[in-house]
C-alpha cells in the first residue's frame, strides 16, 4: 500500500497550483498596500526589451530545464489549470467590478489592470502557457498544430495586450466651431500634442422625440411598469397608465412666457407641452417641460404621489463635420460619428460628446483620439487562435469519421 504523497512533494499537482496562486494573490496585495504604487507599465523600447527577455528566459528554461521537477510542473495540467484559474478569477472580477482608471493604489478592484494582482497573474500564465507551448510545439507534429496555434494565439493575444499597454494612447481633445485644436488631454487632464490638429467645421444633432412619463414622487424614479408617450405634435390623445392623457399645445422647441410657453427655436429652448390628465373623472392639467439653467420644471401632479413629467429628447444621432491634419501632411476631411471613426496616421478619432447645455445650437464637438501600436500583434493572435480552432473542428471531423 502506497504511502499518501506529502503537500509540496515533488511531483506538484492540483493542490500546490492553488496555492501558489493563492500566494501570489496575497502577496500581490501586499505589495500594493505597503508601496501604494501600481504595477510597472513600461513603454517602447523598455516593454519590447522584457518581452524579448521573457522569451529568451522561457526558451532557456524549456531548453536547459526540461528535466527539472519545478520545471516539469510548469508544463503540467495542474499547473495550467491553476494559473488559468487564476487569470480567470482576475478577468471575471474586471467585468463584475466597475473600473475607474483614476482609483488610488489603494482600491485595487476599482483599478484591476494596473494593479500588482494582475501583473502577477499575467506573469503566471504567459508563463505556463508559454512553456505548454514550447513543449507541444518541439518536436513539431501536424497533429498538435491545432493546440500549437491556439495556445501561441493566446499567448499572443494576452503577451500584446499587456506589454503594448505602455504604449496605448487614449486622450480627448475639445474642438470649437471654425477653430482648429492641436492640443488633447490625458486622463490625467495634462496637455498632450498628439501630433495631429482637427478643425470643427459643422456640427449636427438630431433627437428622439420628448417623453411624456409618470413619476413617482416617493421614490423619484419613474414607474417602470407604465410605458412614456412620445410626443409629436399637438391636439393629440392615448392613454398613459390609469389616466386618458390630452396634449392640448405641444411645442418641440419653447421658451417660457408668461404662465406659459411660445415657440422659440434657438439656445435655451425646450420642449414643453400643456396636457389635461383624466381618472375616474377628476382631471389635473397644466404645463410640463424640463428644466435648464434658464427654465424651471414644470410636473402636473397626479393622485396617490404620481406626477406628469416631460423628458427632455435625448440624442439621436451626432454628426462633426472635421478637418484632421497630421504632422505627416496628410489631410482628411470627413465626418465623424458615434461607432463611425476617421483614422489617421495610427490614430483612431471617435465622437464621443458635445456641450449638452447648447444642444443643437452646440459650437463645441469632445472626441477622444486612441492609438495602440500593439493592435496588429493582438489581431495576429486571435488570427492564429481562428486557425487553430478551425484546424481542430475539421480534424475532429475527420477522426469521427474515420472511426464510424
Amino acid at each position: 500500500m502506497s504511502l499518501p504523497r506529502k503537500l509540496w512533494s515533488f511531483p506538484w499537482s492540483y493542490a500546490e497550483s492553488f496555492l501558489i496562486g493563492f500566494a501570489l494573490c496575497v502577496t500581490a496585495i501586499a505589495i500594493q498596500f505597503f508601496t501604494r504604487s501600481f504595477a510597472p507599465l513600461p513603454s517602447f523600447p523598455v516593454n519590447i526589451i522584457v518581452l524579448c527577455l521573457f522569451v529568451i528566459v522561457l526558451i532557456l528554461l524549456f531548453i536547459f530545464g526540461r528535466n527539472n521537477s519545478l520545471v516539469q510542473w510548469m508544463m503540467s495540467i495542474p499547473a495550467t489549470i491553476g494559473a488559468v484559474s487564476f487569470f480567470g478569477l482576475i478577468s471575471l472580477m474586471m467585468g463584475l467590478i466597475p473600473q475607474f482608471p483614476q482609483a488610488p493604489p489603494t482600491d485595487i478592484l476599482h483599478n484591476i489592470t494596473e494593479s500588482w494582482l494582475y501583473f502577477f497573474s499575467l506573469v503566471y500564465i504567459l508563463t505556463v502557457l508559454g512553456l505548454v507551448t514550447l513543449k507541444r510545439l518541439v518536436p513539431f507534429k501536424v497533429k498538435n498544430f491545432g493546440f500549437q496555434m491556439n495556445h501561441l494565439g493566446l499567448w499572443i493575444v494576452l503577451a500584446g495586450s499587456s506589454f503594448g499597454a505602455g504604449d496605448m494612447q487614449r486622450l480627448t481633445m475639445e474642438t470649437q466651431l471654425g477653430k482648429t485644436e492641436w492640443i488633447a488631454f490625458n486622463r490625467w487632464g495634462e496637455p498632450v500634442e498628439p501630433g495631429i490638429a482637427v478643425e470643427l467645421k459643422a456640427f449636427h444633432i438630431d433627437f428622439f422625440e420628448p417623453s411624456l412619463q409618470v413619476y413617482d414622487t416617493l421614490t423619484n424614479k419613474s414607474v417602470k411598469r407604465i410605458k412614456p408617450a412620445y410626443l409629436t405634435q399637438s391636439k393629440t390623445s392615448f392613454t398613459i397608465g390609469d389616466y386618458q392623457v390630452q396634449v392640448k399645445e405641444f411645442y418641440p422647441e419653447a421658451m417660457a412666457m408668461g404662465d406659459g410657453f411660445k415657440s422659440f427655436i434657438g439656445p435655451g429652448s425646450i420642449p414643453a407641452a400643456f396636457v389635461v390628465a383624466e381618472k375616474d373623472g377628476k382631471k389635473y392639467e397644466g404645463w410640463v417641460n424640463p428644466q435648464n439653467r434658464m427654465i424651471r420644471g414644470n410636473t402636473v401632479y397626479l393622485d396617490e404621489g404620481l406626477a406628469l413629467i416631460l423628458q427632455p429628447s435625448q440624442p439621436k444621432r451626432y454628426v462633426s463635420q472635421v478637418k484632421v491634419y497630421s504632422s505627416s501632411g496628410t489631410i482628411i476631411t470627413d465626418s465623424l460619428q458615434v461607432n463611425s471613426p476617421l483614422y489617421i496616421d495610427g490614430w483612431y478619432l471617435y465622437q464621443v460628446s458635445y456641450n449638452q447645455e447648447m444642444g443643437r445650437w452646440s459650437e463645441t464637438s469632445t472626441i477622444e483620439l486612441n492609438k495602440d501600436p500593439w493592435l496588429p500583434v493582438v489581431y495576429t493572435g486571435i488570427f492564429m487562435l481562428i486557425i487553430g480552432s478551425v484546424f481542430l473542428f475539421f480534424r475532429g471531423s475527420k477522426i469521427k469519421e474515420q472511426t464510424l
